[in-house]
């Protein structure tokens, strides 16, 4: 339900949709991608977001203690082995089907399903109750 609640709380600031892909690892096991994932999430967690000019001018690896939504994504990925290119050259846009994630996962005999169109509206309705 929290994350039910997180996607409601972004729907009604940001945006109506959101697009999901589902990660596909035919060389990594559920188990060693959890346990990966895990420790990634341990040395990440409470980090702050952020977008600084020096992100988005700067190609390549930035140091910084800081990530916005598509390099967080990029450096999980880069936990998992299956990108080598820096997560700051990640943009929202990267992860659209046929673009830069998708060639970089291939290399890696990794790849991201097709697009999952979420209506956060039709959710709102869905999780509605009665008061």
């Amino acid at each position: 339900m929290l994350q039910t609640a997180r996607l409601l709380a972004y729907s009604a600031f940001h945006v109506r949709y959101f697009a999901l892909r589902k990660l596909r690892t035919p060389l990594l096991s559920r188990a060693v991608v959890n346990d990966l994932l895990e420790r990634f999430t341990n040395q990440v967690e409470g980090l702050s977001y952020g977008l600084s000019i020096r992100k988005i001018l700067h190609t390549g690896h930035v140091q910084d203690s800081t990530f916005f939504c598509s390099e967080l994504a990029a450096e999980a990925y880069k936990a998992l082995g299956i990108i080598s290119s820096s997560s700051s050259d990640f943009w929202p846009g990267s992860f659209s089907p046929g673009d830069f994630v998708d060639a970089e996962l291939s290399r890696h005999g990794a790849s991201l399903s097709p697009e999952i169109i979420i209506d956060c509206k039709v959710l709102e309705v869905a999780t509605a109750t009665k008061s």
